[in-house]
């Protein structure tokens, strides 16, 4: 009988346990805006995208995040998707348009296909003002972390705005034009200027 009620009594230890460590587990948020957003990047993954949230969600590197805003790239072990950031050459063809929802100008590629596959996925989060405990889902596309675009209004200083400068000199996107304001499009770089002042 006293048996029993030990292993009773420690049941319910590690029951309220549980539920402590599942009270404080951060929790992601995915609105209806985001929803939207990703509708017409759902090609770009392999595996559904909320299931990779779902994982994304237990893991460890997501439950340390501390930031209010921040940017994680995470390895999933096997090939979820397409890489739409690629390295680009003299020999490709580039053009820059605003991507629909956004107000910033993108550089493009005409020339690459969707077969490269990464294990990687980038997940950019923000904190919910309300509760510590829980974010918004800002966006998530296979591949690498990247840096701000040229023209973005949340670069704050030269230092950023030259990082991002450098970066984007021979990256693009794969072009899509599902994804992009066709009214936008250009041939010629549209922030020429910025490199200008910045050599």
């Amino acid at each position: 009988m006293v048996i029993t009620i030990n292993i009773i009594e420690k049941s319910l230890r590690k029951l309220k346990k549980k539920d402590r460590m599942v009270k404080n587990m951060k929790k992601i948020i995915i609105s209806e805006k985001f929803k939207e957003h990703m509708e017409v990047h759902k090609k770009e993954f392999i595996s559904p995208y909320d299931t990779l949230i779902d994982k994304f969600e237990k893991s460890k590197e997501f439950q340390k995040v501390d930031e209010d805003f921040t940017q994680i790239e995470f390895n999933f072990g096997q090939a979820v998707g397409f890489k739409m950031l690629l390295d680009t050459t003299e020999q490709d063809e580039i053009i820059y348009a605003k991507r629909i929802g956004r107000d910033t100008y993108t550089r493009f590629v005409k020339t690459k296909e969707y077969y490269y596959k990464t294990s990687n996925v980038v997940f950019i989060l923000s904190r919910n003002k309300n509760c510590e405990d829980e974010f918004y889902m800002i966006t998530m596309f296979p591949g690498n972390r990247s840096e701000k675009e040229p023209t973005d209004k949340n670069i704050k200083n030269k230092e950023e705005l030259e990082k991002s400068l450098k970066f984007w000199k021979d990256k693009a996107l794969i072009f899509d034009k599902c994804i992009v304001q066709q009214n936008t499009i250009l041939y010629e770089c549209p922030y020429s200027n910025l490199l200008t002042n910045c050599n």
